[in-house]
């Protein structure tokens, strides 16, 4: 996206066009804030995929601000995984 972003929040998800991410990217969301959540136990999308995307992202911005969270669920949510989505938004849409 060439607007500077609050933040990119990825839940149960993975890196599908890790090819194309050079072509694509924005300089302006280079130190975007992002969270990764996934469960530990889920059955659609392992969560090494997912850590993968992680890694991947860590590795490509500019900011400390990567987060990876696991919860010990299958691909849904629980109500620990709310509360942090929930404050993690309050924080960048304040």
């Amino acid at each position: 996206h060439a607007h500077r972003l609050a933040g990119i929040m990825v839940l149960s998800g993975y890196h599908l066009l890790a090819d194309t991410f050079a072509a694509e990217r924005s300089e302006a969301n280079r130190d975007t804030p992002m969270l990764f959540c996934h469960g530990e136990h889920d059955e659609m999308l392992p969560a090494a995929l997912g850590r993968e995307a992680f890694e991947f992202m860590t590795a490509q911005q500019r900011t400390p601000d990567v987060q990876w969270c696991q919860f010990p669920i299958g691909h849904s949510v629980n109500e620990d995984e709310i509360a942090l989505v929930a404050g993690w938004l309050a924080e960048r849409l304040a």
